[in-house]
């Protein structure tokens, strides 16, 4: 786990993300896009990081802090 101060910046620009997305997203539709970006993180794996900058065992070691 020595490489969870690389995966933490990452984790917080996508709460970051997310919360700026409450500005774009309208009120009446919030409720349900943060229920499917939390589907997506939980349903989080190797298939689903292209693009997200962050390499397979770092995900690896993410999951692990889930459980």
């Amino acid at each position: 786990m020595a490489e969870l101060w690389l995966i933490r910046p990452k984790m917080i620009e996508k709460m970051s993300e997310l919360m700026e997305s409450q500005k774009v997203v309208p009120q009446p539709s919030q409720a349900s896009f943060i229920e499917d970006i939390w589907e997506d993180l939980k349903q989080m794996d190797g298939s689903r990081i292209a693009g997200m900058g962050i390499t397979l065992e770092q995900l690896k070691e993410w999951l692990l802090l889930r459980t």
